[in-house]
């Protein structure tokens, strides 16, 4: 079976300050595929949401590759999900302003969300 995520080999280095760098993942290899259930422990500060911004296209790593369904991963990945450990909320919005920002970043017309918004009952 083939892996629905990959990561072959990923490093992912940060620059604290300026001839500091700071290594969060060093030559991480690792696939999930279908089906499977996965955790990341570790103690905080190891790398874990790291790893997760990668297969979500948040960032790129500094060495490596990461895939999802064989295709590299270049860039935000509409079809990764992630849910934040604090809140990723505009607090001067809306709920409604809120899950429209999504469709507006994506230059999603205005009839087109009022439509979205008018098939769900649940708003």
């Amino acid at each position: 079976m083939s892996p629905i995520l990959s990561a072959h080999r990923v490093t992912k280095t940060f620059e604290t300050a300026p001839g500091h760098v700071l290594t969060a993942i060093h030559d991480l290899s690792l696939d999930v595929v279908e089906g499977e259930f996965l955790c990341l422990l570790g103690a905080s500060g190891c790398g874990k949401s790291t790893m997760l911004s990668l297969f979500a296209g948040f960032m790129q790593p500094s060495a490596g590759q990461v895939m999802l369904r064989g295709q590299p991963i270049t860039g935000i990945e509409p079809r990764c999900g992630m849910v934040f450990q604090s809140y990723a909320l505009f607090p001067w919005k809306t709920v409604r302003a809120n899950v429209e920002f999504g469709l507006k970043m994506q230059r999603v017309g205005r009839s087109d969300v009022t439509q979205r918004h008018s098939a769900s009952s649940t708003w």
